[in-house]
């Protein structure tokens, strides 16, 4: 391009534009690539999160099923169909 102290007003115009919708362009790029690395990273955290309380509730359940072993209960039976559903939905809504 040629130099901008040899065009005309309008050219210079023009070309002064050009450098500010080039440098527009570059910030946009910018954020997007961070918005998509900030988009990645909470993805992960959401995953690790999901992971956290599924088996937190499989734990539940575990530690439930223990105490049943040692009295039997219905409502223990309960809590546990009710830990393992919990911890099975959680890990389900991951593949979605």
């Amino acid at each position: 391009m040629a130099n901008p102290e040899d065009m005309t007003p309008e050219e210079k115009k023009v070309y002064l534009l050009e450098m500010q919708c080039f440098d527009y362009e570059t910030a946009i790029a910018a954020l997007q690539a961070e918005l998509e690395r900030a988009q990645a990273e909470l993805a992960a955290d959401v995953a690790a999160e999901r992971e956290a309380c599924a088996l937190l509730c499989q734990r539940r359940a575990e530690a439930l099923q223990q105490e049943l072993d040692m009295r039997p209960s219905h409502f223990a039976a309960a809590q546990i169909a009710e830990a393992r559903a919990c911890a099975k939905d959680i890990r389900g809504r991951g593949q979605g």
